[in-house]
């Protein structure tokens, strides 16, 4: 064999050997990182559970419960109705924030979509049919379509018949399809809302939404422009979104061999490592640094966590209004983080602070220290 074809043949085995190493070192990675992989089936606390619960009487409180879209999800809804009931506030005292994917597994596609949407905003009447609080929905990625869409035509139909059950309920959330931002006042909060859906989307969003080109494509300059006089409005500002920009659950990586495999190959959109996601995770991280904002607010992830300092002050994940997923804690920042149904509570007292309540569904049941529903109370410093 001639001396050219022999470095030729050896140059094609090293490549093919190179090549099976990097998988081989990958799979290897993802295997022990998913074995080392557990869940915080009991709660994950960095400061304790229940510092000393304040005794100052709550001007208001906005209650932030995501992917409520499945049946079990009425359940931790009635939570919220004891909640609120115990609190003795008033309807213009009280906000309920639906995160997202309020409608599994395709947004409201049948008449049964009708009826259970329906039902999850009758759990909070009072029993003479009055409403508790003021009630809100964002659109998460199922609400758009699921695995049938993404299709904002959708979300249009879900918003639509939202509108007839909620007055003004267009006002606080933005227009299907649309990325917002969209702000109202709760009290002492402004609560500033998008639809994260819009940015990792492969549907065409309407150009008749302000931020929109011609082409159906997002603004980004013009929309942060926009975002960012929103959330300087407020020292009290919460961006509240579907998706959120940091969390340690299975949208993060966190799970076994095949979930992190799957999220290592970038093929998911709903991943914080695909592409699309990286990059409205940039952008939102950047416009909540330049605004000094307080609280970014999400649902998607399927469990309960608190974080503080990426882009906002705290993070929120809220999505596990209906189901669980594993979720594991960041040492850099995770103050809170929990495998269980439930919502948190934002109370602001008359001395001016703000605090913080993690609430699992059946508390009672959770081992904590708490003397009270929540399995975490937090202080919220500025």
């Amino acid at each position: 064999m001639p001396q050219s074809m022999e470095l030729q043949t050896l140059s094609t085995l090293l490549t093919t050997t190179m090549r099976f190493s990097r998988i081989a070192t990958s799979l290897l990675s993802i295997f022990v990182l998913s074995s080392c992989s557990s869940s915080h089936t009991r709660p994950f606390s960095q400061n304790g559970f229940c510092p000393q619960v304040p005794t100052e009487e709550v001007s208001h409180s906005v209650y932030l419960i995501g992917d409520t879209g499945e049946l079990r999800g009425l359940q931790v809804i009635d939570d919220i109705k004891t909640h609120i009931a115990n609190s003795h506030l008033r309807k213009d005292q009280t906000t309920v924030m639906f995160l997202g994917d309020n409608i599994y597994p395709d947004g409201m596609k049948k008449h049964a979509d009708y009826a259970f949407l329906k039902e999850q905003i009758e759990r909070l009447n009072t029993n003479a049919g009055e409403p508790l609080a003021e009630v809100t929905f964002l659109m998460g990625n199922h609400d758009w379509g699921g695995a049938l869409g993404p299709d904002h035509k959708t979300a249009e139909t879900q918003l639509l018949f939202l509108e007839e059950l909620i007055p003004n309920h267009s006002k606080r959330v933005p227009a299907a399809g649309c990325p917002g931002p969209v702000s109202f006042d709760a009290g002492p909060f402004r609560i500033v809302t998008i639809d994260t859906q819009t940015w990792l989307t492969k549907d065409d969003l309407p150009t008749g939404c302000q931020h929109v080109d011609s082409d159906g494509n997002i603004v980004e300059a013009s929309f942060l422009n926009a975002l960012g006089s929103e959330l300087t409005s407020s020292p009290l500002t919460i961006l509240a979104a579907h998706h959120p920009i940091q969390t340690q659950g299975e949208h993060g990586g966190r799970g076994g061999f095949w979930r992190r495999a799957f999220y290592l190959s970038h093929l998911n959109r709903q991943d914080l490592n695909h592409s699309k996601y990286k990059h409205l995770r940039g952008k939102l991280v950047e416009q909540m640094k330049d605004s000094k904002t307080f609280i970014y607010a999400s649902g998607h992830e399927h469990s309960l966590e608190v974080m503080e300092n990426n882009g906002a002050d705290f993070l929120l994940v809220s999505g596990s209004g209906s189901k669980t997923t594993p979720v594991g804690h960041s040492t850099d920042n995770s103050l809170f983080a929990y495998e269980e149904r439930g919502f948190m509570v934002l109370s602001s007292l008359e001395d001016q602070s703000v605090w913080i309540q993690v609430v699992a569904s059946g508390a009672n049941e959770h081992p904590t220290d708490c003397r009270s529903p929540a399995v975490y109370h937090q202080r919220l410093s500025r």
